[in-house]
């Protein structure tokens, strides 16, 4: 490109980075529930996340459970997850 400044090329952007899937708990509960066929109440699993037993991240009030960590779950027992 050429401006008063002189020859200049702009860099391209770079790639964005892919963020790993993220769960919301109700999502990640209703999933465990049905692949292992267990109950677990609700409070239970909340109980899990606030102790670190699952990680999660917290966006403001909302919390995020990574997909990666229930795939490795799974796989394991041969099972396939689909958020």
């Amino acid at each position: 490109m050429h401006t008063a400044l002189g020859d200049y090329t702009i860099p391209a952007p770079p790639e964005p980075a892919v963020p790993p899937t993220m769960l919301v708990p109700t999502t990640a509960l209703r999933i465990l529930c049905r692949r292992t066929g267990g109950t677990l109440s609700r409070a239970t699993f909340y109980r899990w996340i606030t102790d670190g037993r699952i990680r999660s991240m917290r966006l403001g009030k909302h919390i995020f459970i990574p997909c990666p960590p229930w795939k490795n779950l799974f796989v394991s027992t041969g099972t396939q997850i689909e958020p």
